[in-house]
């Protein structure tokens, strides 16, 4: 298909929303593109100013890409009958040919596969929540067997809606990608063996837009040391790399952090609150317009217990910045980490819901949130239940529109 055609047909078609995530979803009804193959080879594509880099320069790159150097991407094939849909305007999906064989995983999947199929009866969108990143950078054979794990465990529950493969790209050198090139590299190739193993299914990314904390826009002194402040890592994916991520066309959505400082630290360095250092992040969110050519979501871990958020009332004090004004300045959902977990951290579980399946300020106020029309997300894994799988899911289906369901890929 020509670009034009192809430009065509993605701004006639009605799409989720925005890619940057707040995790959302689309499901059959509602937005997405149900038998209509919209899709664009990278050969047909043309790049965009500060695009991810070439086939060949990702290919064969670095020693650690599973990927075959060399390999010419293809358009998508008959096969892929669903497709995925592309924002209308936006950055056409490249699928690269992937040449390496997926083997089929043949290990029982029933305690993750559960969790998924009672959350799509619940009515929720279903996302399979992987490290990808992980399994990637340890070598061909453990991507190999991942990709065939997921593939799987999405085949068991043709709701699903796609993939969270990487949380916080970049992040952390020693266990995520340690530079922009590096993390081009994964996208590709991850979105290369995902669409040879489970075509039609969204690949969403989360990553820290650390310079969004800093108001952008604005004169204050205060700015300046906040840029400095977060240039001290140069793993850290940048606001140009997350342009190039947003062009590459490897990702459907983005689920952005714009970390914010505390209240104070806005009062005192920008005259400013932080509902309004929020408001200017998302406006150069959309300046950069990767409202436009992704699904651009939004995340703020919301459980209590943790070592910045002791206890419940915290939690719920953080609902006004960072649900309310995120979403009425255009992200599309909130992903708010996490129903019920150990925190790394400390070791602790974390909750949203009481344990006992009691309601408190934050989970009145997260069904509020929902009652009102906000996509809510929140993260799941059966290892950490308060009860039964069953409960936990009818409990998640009372606050959020869609949950992250763990992988159990180690």
């Amino acid at each position: 298909m020509a670009l034009a055609s192809v430009k065509r047909t993605a701004a006639a078609i009605v799409a989720c929303g925005m890619t940057v995530t707040l995790f959302t979803g689309c499901k059959s009804g509602e937005g997405s593109t149900d038998s209509t193959t919209l899709a664009s080879s990278s050969t047909g594509k043309e790049a965009p100013v500060g695009a991810a880099p070439s086939q060949s320069a990702i290919s064969g790159a670095s020693g650690s890409s599973p990927t075959a150097a060399g390999t010419a991407a293809t358009a998508p094939t008959a096969s892929d009958a669903k497709g995925t849909p592309a924002l209308p305007g936006g950055v056409p999906p490249d699928y690269p040919a992937w040449a390496t064989p997926i083997s089929p995983y043949t290990k029982s999947l029933d305690k993750w596969t559960a969790p998924m199929k009672a959350a799509d009866a619940a009515g929720l969108k279903v996302w399979i929540e992987t490290d990808l990143v992980k399994a990637w950078k340890t070598g061909p054979d453990r991507f190999a067997t991942t990709i065939g794990q997921l593939a799987a465990e999405a085949a068991a529950d043709p709701g699903v809606v796609g993939f969270k493969i990487a949380d916080e790209l970049g992040q952390n050198p020693q266990t995520s990608t340690a530079s922009p090139e590096e993390a081009l590299r994964f996208l590709h190739d991850a979105r290369a063996a995902l669409h040879a193993a489970a075509p039609g299914k969204l690949i969403l990314i989360d990553v820290i837009g650390y310079d969004l904390g800093c108001v952008p826009g604005s004169t204050a002194a205060g700015r300046a040391k906040c840029l400095s402040d977060n240039a001290g890592n140069d793993a850290r994916l940048d606001l140009g790399t997350i342009d190039r991520i947003v062009d590459s066309g490897y990702v459907d959505e983005l689920d952005i952090t714009t970390d914010m400082l505390r209240p104070e630290q806005y009062q005192k360095n920008f005259k400013v609150t932080r509902a309004q250092a929020q408001q200017a992040a998302f406006a150069e969110v959309q300046r950069r317009g990767w409202d436009k050519k992704v699904i651009v979501n939004t995340r703020k871990a919301l459980s209590w217990n943790t070592d910045t958020i002791p206890d419940v009332a915290t939690a719920a004090a953080l609902v006004p910045d960072f649900i309310d004004v995120p979403t009425a300045a255009g992200a599309k959902a909130v992903d708010t980490w996490s129903f019920s977990q150990v925190y790394g951290k400390t070791g602790r579980p974390v909750y949203q819901m009481s344990p006992g399946y009691e309601t408190n300020a934050l989970w009145d106020a997260l069904k509020a949130e929902k009652a009102r029309g906000v996509q809510l997300f929140t993260h799941y894994t059966p290892s950490s239940s308060l009860g039964s799988v069953g409960q936990d899911i009818a409990a998640i289906s009372q606050a959020f529109t869609g949950v992250f369901c763990a992988a159990g890929t180690g």
